[in-house]
């Protein structure tokens, strides 16, 4: 069974409802709603014909020579008149090299009244290396066709390579190249062998300048198909010549392959687009997040520059093999109701959607590596219930009200909740968070109104988190609307010293003395945070904004075609976020978690009462230990077995003193550790 252990750490670490935590009231935090694990993807071919298309106030006050902030932190590099730049885990949009220049691109369109963006395509500014400033926006696009989804890197000779894809029947990525001291982009595809085509990717620069890509085969719901099983599936791409000739191509990972009733190290269905963050450095790792909300969320690392991975579950699913809303389930099978879900707000039926929800993300995520090639990873706390099977194959409940962001590093391999994201929210401070309904909030990212993280650690072991929070009291309304009120959403950031023990409190980054005009923050709706160190104290950000809550894309909101601007502020973490200490210890890597089937390791009988047997195989000698742990994850019971020699092995365990319920069994062999579920019986 897939490793469940780290995710019953979580429960009997964490606590959502400490007194002091402001929260939305109680009968909001059970509002549900019903979604699809497909419905927040977008590719490009949306047409929205007949919508009204205005500039934003703020495009309209810099026209008119408005006084703007003499800080000037925030810098306007570009425009959109399309406005979504992810669904989900966001691409590297953000680039800076040794002396701190700094590259951008988006998905760029200018003004146009025709609803389906026909000429959208990578925006791009760079600052001037005389200035250390951007100059203004060109309105132009990089590349001929219509493309979307740009990621930007620089290898170490100076090329800058973007990468974005083709939607519609096309679905190929389009490679951007452009030579030292030169102006001109060249032009080219990437080779796939994949029938239906690709689409959403995102690249990055790792040692001796080697690309490497992921990305995903089309989806079925974007007019592709299954591929290898999988709908849709993560390609791994690795080119050692900057993008010239790639010798991994449309490579799937071990352990995200299609089911296979033969072992559970595999994916439910596949990893939807978007929902996957990239990133490497120069000594060979390579790290990728996954934050799909119906798979376990997941680190994919090599330490060796793409040749070998490794997969670690940071939180997984209760069911493997599992499509959403096909199959019901009971609290039992979930082990009990989660202690730190919506479920533990009393009273609550067992039927209820509360008491069997279970923690994944939302789609978005982020990870990033330290000095010594450590990951560490932040995703947003989102709870889903998919037992009822009236609701169809994919359709989930989640809870928009009930969440948090979740950290979590391979130096401790625990999840933490961010202290103070929650609490800043409650900008006036009496402890509720004033949300009433989730049809208020802009639909950014799956109607969550903590999302989009986008997370950096300096070479000297500090954090720095961005993300995008719903304003408690920053409400458009407009009667004329579908949906006439709407909370605007700022961006944050947050920082931490200690390897996420503590954060600093949350810096609301569109306040006043940051924004070019630092009067309309009330009316500025800003979303899509992304991040890019840039030196030893001081880390890019850019998003995006415009002053209408929620995106035009989103049929339902029935929004204008509005101006968008693209921002970018570069952050001192010491005088903006007060991140002013260095982390006293080392980070430092333990033990590396593996599937059962690395140790030949099951559980007989199972489920069992009195006592069941332990079978396991080592390849070689060993210090053995086996733990059990309880669903809240306290070790109940432990047996050392020692140094133990190659061969198989059986070990009983007596479970006399068990109360009935699920337990987890952990296998650790030298560094390595796998996990089963056991289920006690009378």
């Amino acid at each position: 069974m897939k490793n469940l252990l780290l995710l019953f750490f979580m429960l009997s670490t964490l606590s959502v409802f400490g007194q002091k935590k402001a929260q939305v009231t109680e009968s909001v935090r059970l509002q549900t709603a019903i979604s699809n694990v497909n419905a927040r993807q977008f590719d490009g071919t949306e047409s929205f014909e007949g919508r009204t298309v205005r500039k934003s106030i703020h495009q309209i006050y810099a026209e008119q020579g408005a006084q703007t902030n003499d800080l000037n932190k925030e810098e306007w590099i570009g425009t959109t008149y399309y406005d979504l730049q992810t669904n989900g885990a966001g691409q590297n949009r953000v680039q800076a090299d040794d002396v701190s220049n700094i590259s951008a691109v988006w998905t760029h369109h200018g003004q146009t009244e025709d609803g389906g963006f026909p000429q959208r395509g990578t925006g791009f500014n760079e600052t001037d290396p005389s200035t250390g400033t951007f100059p203004a926006d060109d309105d132009q696009k990089l590349e001929t066709p219509r493309t979307g989804w740009p990621n930007i890197v620089t290898l170490p000779d100076g090329t800058d390579v973007a990468v974005c894809h083709l939607p519609a029947a096309v679905n190929e990525l389009v490679m951007l190249r452009r030579a030292p001291g030169t102006t001109n982009w060249v032009e080219s595809r990437i080779p796939t062998v994949v029938p239906s085509g690709l689409l959403w990717p995102q690249i990055a620069v790792g040692e001796n300048g080697t690309l490497h890509m992921i990305c995903v085969s089309t989806p079925v719901g974007n007019d592709g198909a299954t591929y290898e099983g999988l709908n849709p599936a993560l390609l791994y791409f690795r080119s050692e010549d900057g993008g010239l000739n790639w010798d991994i191509a449309d490579r799937i990972l071990p352990g995200l392959g299609a089911p296979d009733a033969s072992t559970t190290n595999d994916l439910n269905s596949g990893i939807g687009g978007d929902s996957y963050q990239l990133v490497a450095d120069e000594n060979g790792n390579v790290a990728i997040g996954i934050f799909d909300l119906s798979e376990d969320i997941m680190l994919m690392k090599s330490e060796n520059n793409g040749d070998n991975w490794v997969k670690k579950t940071i939180s997984a699913l209760p069911f493997d093999d599992y499509t959403f809303s096909t199959v019901p389930y009971t609290v039992e099978d979930l082990g009990g109701v989660d202690p730190n879900g919506p479920g533990a707000i009393e009273p609550i039926d067992s039927l209820s959607a509360a008491a069997l929800s279970f923690l994944t993300s939302d789609g978005s995520g982020s990870v990033a590596l330290d000095a010594d090639g450590a990951a560490h990873v932040v995703f947003p706390q989102m709870y889903v219930s998919a037992a009822d099977t009236t609701a169809g194959a994919g359709a989930f409940t989640f809870f928009p009200f009930f969440g948090d962001l979740i950290y979590w590093n391979e130096c401790s391999e625990t999840m933490t909740f961010v202290d103070g994201v929650v609490d800043a929210l409650d900008t006036n401070q009496d402890t509720v968070l004033n949300f009433t309904d989730f049809n208020n909030f802009a639909n950014h990212n799956g109607n969550m109104f903590i999302s989009m993280p986008s997370i950096e650690v300096l070479d000297d072991g500090r954090i720095v988190l961005a993300y995008a929070a719903a304003m408690e009291e920053l409400i458009r309304e407009n009667e004329t609307n579908v949906n006439p009120t709407q909370h605007y959403t700022h961006v944050w950031m947050t920082g931490s010293s200690d390897y996420g023990e503590t954060w600093t409190t949350p810096v609301d980054i569109i306040n006043p003395d940051l924004s070019l005009f630092g009067f309309l923050v009330n009316t500025t709706d800003a979303v899509f945070p992304n991040t890019q160190v840039v030196s030893e104290t001081q880390v890019a950000l850019t998003y995006q904004f415009d002053d209408e809550p929620g995106l035009n894309l989103v049929v339902a909101e029935e929004d204008p075609i509005t101006s968008n601007t693209i921002a970018m502020i570069t952050i001192d973490v010491e005088e903006i976020l007060g991140l002013t200490d260095s982390p006293s210890v080392e980070c430092v890597t333990g033990t590396t978690t593996v599937a059962p089937e690395t140790f030949k390791f099951d559980v007989t009988p199972n489920p069992a009462a009195g006592f069941t047997t332990i079978n396991f195989e080592l390849d070689q000698r060993e210090n053995v230990t086996i733990d059990l742990y309880n669903v809240v994850g306290s070790l109940v019971a432990q047996t050392n077995l020692g140094n133990v020699a190659t061969g198989a092995y059986n070990q009983n365990i007596a479970l006399d003193n068990l109360a009935p319920g699920v337990y987890m069994v952990s296998l650790r062999a030298g560094d390595k550790v796998a996990t089963q579920k056991l289920v006690v019986t009378k």
